[in-house]
């Protein structure tokens, strides 16, 4: 705002900065398919993840004893 730039410039200079910067860091590197892969994994992982936490979420007693477990690990 000091510099009399728009909000909205400001964000576009920083979006394409951002841009620039993943676009040479994606040049520099050599196996791209393992990195896409990983990448793809990883994804899968996180939704599996999500999944589990939901589903043991929902069973009557474990999330109590989670609890219970955690709150005694802290103190």
């Amino acid at each position: 705002m000091a510099t009399g730039e728009a909000p909205s410039e400001i964000a576009t200079t920083e979006t394409s900065e951002i841009v620039k910067t993943v676009q040479e860091a994606w040049d520099k590197v050599e196996d791209k398919y393992a990195v896409s892969s990983l990448g793809v994994v990883a994804l899968i992982a996180l939704v599996g993840s999500t999944g589990l936490v939901s589903a043991i979420d929902k069973l009557p007693l474990i999330p109590g004893i989670f609890e219970v477990v955690g709150i005694g690990y802290t103190g």
